[in-house]
């Protein structure tokens, strides 16, 4: 079958299954004589695989791993084993990272609800604590008090 049916098949873009040829997570397939790809249906069964790994946002190179074990390689169920764990331990830290960003984001907006949203001097008390309070509580930085400006 040529690239965009296998692509239609597995639901990506023919894009998608050349930067993953090019990637070597799919075998470059057999050239018919007019020089198009003709690739088969273990080609369709690979690219689910990666399909799904990527769903659950593996790096290509785990997921090369996974292949070369799903492909043949003795089973290492403990290779296995450590590179799905490793992936949970990511998702888990970027969790946390989301439950820090959400908390800054539900003081931004307890901001808006507390009272006028500006300053007598005509500032928005949001924007400035976009622009101070909340870079302070996530990256540490400390900043000047805000200057006007007149433009």
């Amino acid at each position: 079958m040529r690239i965009h049916t296998l692509a239609k098949r597995v639901g990506i873009d023919p894009d998608t299954v050349r930067f993953y040829e090019a990637r070597g997570l799919l075998p470059q397939p057999r050239r018919l004589p007019n020089g198009y790809r003709d690739y088969d249906d273990a080609d369709v069964q690979r690219l689910h695989f990666i399909r799904h790994c990527r769903a659950l946002e593996m790096p290509l190179e785990e997921i090369q791993a996974l292949l070369q074990v799903w492909e043949g390689t003795p089973s290492r169920h403990r290779d296995v084993h450590a590179l799905i764990r490793a992936q949970q331990q990511r998702v888990r830290e970027r969790l946390r990272a989301l439950r820090a960003l959400e908390r800054q984001l539900q003081a931004l907006l307890a901001r808006c609800q507390h009272g006028p949203q500006q300053e007598p001097t005509g500032r928005c008390r949001v924007l400035d604590a976009l622009a101070h309070d909340l870079c302070e509580a996530s990256c540490g930085a400390r900043h000047a008090s805000p200057v006007s400006q007149s433009r």
